[in-house]
Order: C-alpha cells, then sequence, then structure tokens
C-alpha cells in the first residue's frame, strides 16, 4: 500500500495559498506515517525536506523526477466559471497529474491512494484522520476491491462539465488497486486531448468517465477520509458490494441502486492516448 501526494507550484505567478501553508498541512500528512511518495519539482525539494524536520520520515519517498501534466504549455481554454486567482492552466495541469502519479506508483504498489498534500486544511480532528488513514493503509489491501473508490458529494445527473465545477468526485482523496489506476489515467488522457483547446478541472473529467469508480458520500472535511473506512468496512464483511455507480447523498446512510448512466467514452482519438498527447506538447 502506497500514498502519493505531490506539491507543485507555478514558476511565475504566485500560488493561490501560501508554500508555508502548504508546508504547514503537509507536516500533519507526514506525521501520520503512512507510506508516502511526495512529488514535487526539484526548486521545492529543499523547502520540503527542511519542514519535515523533528518528525520521522522513513516511509515518505521524495521525488523529484516527474513534473505535472504539461497542459500549461498548450494554448488552452479555461472554464468561464472558475476562481481566475486559483483556476490557471497550471493550478488544473497539476490537478490532472493525480491519476498519472498513481499510475506509476502501480509499478511499486498493488494498491494507492492519492491524498492532497494540503489535505489537513480542510480537516479538524487531525489525530482522528491521522489514525484514518493508518487504517486505510492496512485495510485497503485486505479489501479486494478491484475498481477506484472515490469520495462523492453530488449525485449523478446532467452537469455542465466544461465550464462549471462539478463535485460528483471530491478529488481530495482516491484509492484502490493500482491497475484501476492506469487504466483510468489512460481513460482521462483520451478525455483531455479529445476536448482540447478547452482544459477544465479533474473531477469534471472523473464525472465524464463515472463508471471507473466507486463512490461513499462524503464532503471537504473529516468524512473525506473517514468514510472511506465505512465504504472499506461495508465491502471487507461482505455485508454490501459496492455498485458499479452510485447516487450518493451526504444524508443517506447507506447506498442507493445505480441509475445505469451510460460513461461519455465516445469521439475520443483512435491512436494511442501518449502518442496523441505526445504529438501536442513540444
Amino acid at each position: 500500500m502506497l500514498f502519493v501526494t505531490a506539491l507543485y507550484l507555478p514558476e511565475t505567478d504566485e500560488p493561490h495559498r501560501s508554500l508555508e501553508a502548504y508546508l504547514d498541512h503537509g507536516r500533519f500528512l507526514v506525521a501520520a506515517g503512512v507510506p508516502l511518495r511526495v512529488h514535487t519539482s526539484p526548486d521545492l525539494a529543499e523547502a520540503l525536506r527542511k519542514s519535515w524536520e523533528g518528525l520521522p520520515t522513513d516511509h515518505v519517498e521524495l521525488r523529484t523526477d516527474v513534473l505535472a501534466e504539461p497542459y500549461w504549455q498548450l494554448s488552452v481554454r479555461l472554464p468561464r466559471q472558475r476562481n481566475e486567482s486559483k483556476d490557471t492552466a497550471f493550478f488544473l495541469s497539476v490537478q490532472l497529474s493525480k491519476l498519472k502519479l498513481c499510475a506509476l506508483a502501480a509499478d511499486s504498489s498493488d494498491y494507492v491512494a492519492w491524498v492532497d498534500y494540503g489535505v489537513f486544511h480542510v480537516i479538524k480532528d487531525v489525530a482522528a484522520t491521522q489514525k484514518n488513514l493508518r487504517s486505510v493503509a492496512h485495510r485497503l489491501p485486505e479489501n479486494g476491491n478491484t475498481r477506484l473508490v472515490s469520495p462523492t458529494a453530488w449525485a449523478q445527473g446532467e452537469y455542465e462539465l466544461w465550464h462549471v465545477p462539478c463535485w460528483r468526485h471530491l478529488g481530495g482523496f482516491l484509492m484502490g488497486p493500482g491497475d484501476a489506476f492506469v487504466k483510468a489515467y489512460d481513460k482521462q488522457l483520451k478525455l483531455v486531448v479529445a476536448g482540447l483547446p478547452i482544459l477544465t478541472w479533474e473531477i469534471n473529467y472523473w464525472a465524464m468517465m463515472d463508471g471507473e469508480f466507486d463512490g461513499y458520500p462524503a464532503d471537504h472535511d473529516d468524512s473525506l477520509i473517514a468514510n472511506a473506512l465505512t465504504m472499506l468496512s461495508l465491502c471487507a464483511d461482505g455485508s454490501r458490494t459496492p455498485p458499479n455507480s452510485l447516487h450518493v447523498q451526504l444524508d443517506e446512510p447507506g447506498f442507493s441502486v445505480p441509475n445505469g448512466q451510460e460513461e461519455m467514452d465516445g469521439g475520443l482519438p483512435d491512436a494511442s492516448s501518449a502518442a496523441v498527447f505526445d504529438a501536442l506538447v513540444v
């Protein structure tokens, strides 16, 4: 079991959150003690190491050899309804790197979880969430789920997926088998390429490929991790099998019957997605 995270900041513009804030929140993640791979750019590596002073770090792997997705280098059109200071082409490219980095981790671990490096900025009970992360590290490999498991806020429906953020998937946490991340990243890559020059949020592409995920109800708070344990417990004891796609409401005690919405997988390039993308980026 390997947790994957990343910290990439723009070289020219000011980030929407300060480096110091990211580093402060990231200490809580490192202190959780779970096997953790942290991707960053070479210029941030020393700042990260310094921020971890006083913490055990034998469980942490810091890598600077993989950069964020380079969509921001293209001439892209950004969503109309966005926070202009936050939702830049670089920011969206970083968010779209999540599946890529987890797919790479599949070479090192059968089970992988993505967790935002700054996830603790939405957490109230730090100690409980750190404990929950450690529990996920033990339970996910025992669970036997073959698909990605995602915290989910909105029910399935018809949403404007190019210009308005869709909180069907929350994006801050995601777990599953490594090979499921490989499959999902390939599908996301095809969707991004097919949709260019428009570039939108990673959670919107995930809504387009909703059939790749099982979901559990959560919000941008402690439930992001805590409810993941409930999902794993339901599956592990055999009392509940996660359906292919879920209607999820935050006030629901459980999961309802899937509505059979078809995946959006038409109109994609016939060529290899990697080859298509390589042709776009010089």
